[in-house]
């Protein structure tokens, strides 16, 4: 297992190194034979709730694109709905990954130091948000090791905020010492090392969902190929929909969860047949909207 101290904090780190370390911990989880199912893309369970193995579903894709949008959301301060999906299932699935990554004991320490801090930085943020923004839903408390990580400070600083009485703490029924919304939504957003978070895109569009204004278009976007062909219902093969780049491919049965994957993804790819009727990736290159008629009655 991984040692770690809860107070360490890492040197400051590129995505491309957490790239790195997300694909060196997956390929040790598939070296000990873990293979997991992470969200609610890919399970109609509750992560918390769903202890199955599933040999061929390992959706590293998916899993590091989401890591990529945590760190975004986590030191960049931003968040695309459209793209990313909703912030709790990328945190849902990334606190999975981590709770078995933990256990490898030939994984680098700080590789998993780097991993841990990112979901710890977003998970305080989504906190923070949740209190002014309805749509992140995440009724948690924020304790003053939340604070410290979001305005990056020492945890021994914001101690001492609370002592000279700038941020008003509570008791939690379990003893936690926790912040209050009001003292936080005041005091956070002077603070020199804080952003605050810029939300993009639409959060009705997050699912593949429209607005409400834009519902009665009934239409879709959907990635389209270098032929210009799109992603549509009709390449569903025995089973499901396979997406994913060569060697981390995966099947989705339901086309709107096919759909979403390929919206979190880095690049979309998907697999369709050419002339021949032989089957093949290809990479989403943009994107275009149909009718949803006009994209079911495509061959």
């Amino acid at each position: 297992m991984v040692e770690y101290s809860k107070s360490e904090v890492p040197e400051f780190f590129t995505k491309e190194t957490l790239r790195q370390d997300i694909q060196e911990a997956l390929a040790l989880l598939e070296s000990h034979l873990i293979h997991m199912t992470f969200g609610r893309k890919w399970t109609d369970e509750p992560i918390a709730r769903n202890r199955q193995w599933y040999v061929d579903s390992l959706p590293v894709t998916y899993l590091a694109s989401a890591f990529m949008a945590l760190y975004d959301y986590a030191f960049a301060a931003e968040w695309d709905w459209s793209k990313n999906g909703h912030i709790f299932d990328a945190q849902q699935d990334a606190e999975t990954f981590m709770y078995h990554a933990k256990f490898l004991e030939d994984l680098d320490s700080e590789s998993y130091k780097r991993i841990r801090h990112v979901s710890q930085v977003a998970r305080a943020r989504a906190r923070f948000d949740s209190i002014s923004n309805p749509a992140i839903s995440i009724e948690e408390p924020i304790t003053p090791e939340d604070v410290a990580l979001l305005a990056h400070m020492s945890i021994a600083s914001v101690r001492n905020a609370i002592s000279r009485s700038e941020l008003k703490t509570y008791l939690e029924d379990d003893g936690r010492q926790c912040v209050a919304d009001a003292s936080l939504l005041e005091w956070l957003p002077s603070r020199k090392g804080f952003r605050s978070t810029m939300f993009m895109g639409d959060y009705a569009d997050y699912r593949g969902f429209k607005p409400v204004s834009q519902q009665n278009r009934n239409t879709v976007t959907v990635p389209i190929d270098r032929e210009g062909r799109p992603f549509r219902p009709s390449l569903k093969r025995k089973k499901g929909y396979q997406i994913g780049p060569k060697g981390r491919e995966c099947y989705i049965s339901d086309f709107e969860e096919a759909l979403d994957t390929l919206k979190r993804a880095e690049s979309p790819y998907w697999r369709r047949p050419n002339s021949n009727g032989i089957y093949g990736i290809v990479k989403g290159v943009g994107w275009k909207e149909y009718s949803i008629d006009e994209l079911y009655s495509l061959d």
